[in-house]
């Protein structure tokens, strides 16, 4: 499916008539209730699939005695494994929250993605190992026109797979959907070289046969080791997109008595996303007037980005005669040096002659903490020359979590 492709939902066709009659699919796919139906169809769709297909191809290859077919089957019968982990993963990822798990279990997708790669890897490496045998010592097999395209109609079978699971990870945004697609994507390539493998076949070529299951083993491999990557760095605590950071960022900075936003962090638990962001206001507002305000800016955050928002608010006396002087400072500073993308939470206090001057400026995750002090002390430096009758300054490093735009 092209990602140019437009989406509609519920989608037609035999996906939709699926959708509509085992996960009642209707509704908003994102929602957790749906979310986890639609994943459970996927894992039990493909689960049956992939028995019928192991079978068919696993038959096949005992008839033929070619190491191709048999180790398209191994993948196929494998496929079984994995689309169980997947539909137990969903249904799992919905337990309640409890003492131990405050965020609920959403993450457990991305433990079924991560068993799903593992399968992918061992498996590839055993093909792999069958494959280089049938090489080394080639073995005269025959396959009947019949049984070719038999195995053709299976790669059509296996490509609607693909797109099924394709456009249920579309709309759930699952991971281990996008997975799935892409696990049937190269069984439809490897489907295909199995077929060239057996053509050859017919005129003798039979080391054709070891190729092409050593071709397979790599298809499998490279699905394993490419979603084992993606699984690990969301277990890790990967970083939010850039799009998802400019909803939270845009939507606050939009409301009326925010003068700045920054330190945006989001945390992913499955379909659970908690977002946590500094606000700055003016300082001449009350402790109440502060709370409802940051109550105000949780509530239209998590409309608009479906995260869970906690707002923490930094109080900026912007009518200081030096303020402008210093933010105009800080500014040419971060023109000028890459190291530094960008300054918050500037203040400044005390008389126009002696003051007291502070900001935390971020600098890319790449720099070093080792750099921390020497970029603070060159920013104190050239703040120093730049503005006259400063007491004293501080400059706290910090790295940048997220890719904010704002100052």
């Amino acid at each position: 499916m092209s990602e140019n492709q437009p989406f509609t939902w519920p989608p037609r066709g035999v996906t939709g008539w699926l959708v509509r009659t085992f996960a009642a699919g209707d509704g908003n796919p994102k929602s957790p209730e749906l979310r986890t139906r639609l994943g459970m169809l996927e894992g039990w769709t493909s689960t049956a699939a992939s028995i019928l297909l192991s079978t068919i191809k696993l038959a096949l290859g005992w008839m033929t005695g070619s190491i191709a077919v048999i180790a398209d089957g191994i993948n196929n019968l494998t496929d079984v494994g994995s689309s169980l982990v997947i539909a137990f993963g969903f249904r799992w990822s919905q337990k309640p929250r409890d003492l131990d798990h405050p965020f609920g279990h959403g993450r457990i997708e991305m433990v079924a993605a991560l068993v799903l790669s593992i399968t992918l890897i061992m498996v590839g490496l055993d093909v792999g190992k069958e494959s280089v045998q049938r090489l080394l010592h080639p073995a005269a097999f025959t396959a009947p026109a019949w049984v070719v395209g038999l195995l053709a109609v299976t790669m059509m079978f296996k490509q609607w797979l693909a797109f099924f699971a394709r456009k249920l990870a579309r709309a759930t945004e699952a991971k281990v959907l996008e997975a799935d697609f892409w696990n049937h994507q190269f069984d439809v390539l490897s489907n295909g070289v199995v077929v060239v493998a057996l053509v050859g076949s017919m005129y003798g070529w039979l080391s054709l046969d070891g190729w092409a299951g050593l071709v397979v083993s790599l298809f499998i491999l490279y699905t394993g080791v490419r979603y084992a990557r993606q699984s690990v760095s969301v277990l890790l605590g990967e970083a939010a997109t850039k799009e998802e950071v400019a909803v939270v960022e845009k939507t606050a900075a939009a409301f009326p008595g925010v003068n700045g936003v920054h330190d945006i962090l989001i945390h992913k638990y499955g379909d659970v996303r908690i977002a946590s962001l500094h606000i700055e206001v003016d300082a001449d507002k009350t402790a109440i007037e502060v709370h409802d305000l940051a109550e105000r800016v949780e509530r239209l955050v998590e409309r608009e980005s479906g995260c869970k928002t906690i707002v923490h608010v930094d109080p900026v006396d912007r009518t200081h005669p030096m303020y402008a002087r210093a933010r105009k400072c800080l500014k040419e500073i971060v023109a000028k040096d890459p190291r530094i993308v960008r300054f918050h939470d500037l203040r400044v206090s005390g008389e126009d002659g002696s003051f007291d001057l502070s900001v935390d400026v971020v600098v890319p995750i790449s720099i070093q903490e080792s750099s921390y002090e020497e970029i603070s002390g060159e920013v104190k430096n050239i703040l120093a020359q730049c503005m006259d009758g400063i007491r004293a300054i501080s400059v706290v490093v910090e790295p940048a979590y997220a890719e904010e735009t704002s100052y």
